[in-house]
């Protein structure tokens, strides 16, 4: 399943994971509206979701790209979150 990222100045980034053979290599842009996130690559590449839990969590309605499927959800996680599952390396950070 993809991975979004929402960025703070309208910027938006729809991963696809590994095993795809198609991939969004540029930064797109997202809308909302009410609560309706849009997430727009180019004229053919979107993904629609619902906004529900005070934001944190988004179900897909509709999308024009691959490996993804109508009623996914996708929930919040911080990057200390997600990074908390790597060890760490003596005497780095993980950031």
């Amino acid at each position: 399943m993809p991975t979004v990222t929402l960025y703070e100045n309208g910027n938006a980034r729809l991963s696809q994971p590994p095993i795809s053979s198609f991939g969004l290599f540029t930064i797109g842009r997202y809308e909302i509206n009410e609560n309706e996130l849009t997430v727009t690559h180019s004229e053919n590449v979107s993904a629609t979701f619902e906004i529900s839990d005070s934001g944190d969590t988004l179900t897909l309605k509709s999308a024009s790209l691959g490996f993804t499927q109508v009623g996914a959800v996708y929930k919040y996680r911080s990057n200390a979150d997600y990074l908390s599952q790597y060890p760490e390396i003596e005497g780095e950070t993980l950031s």
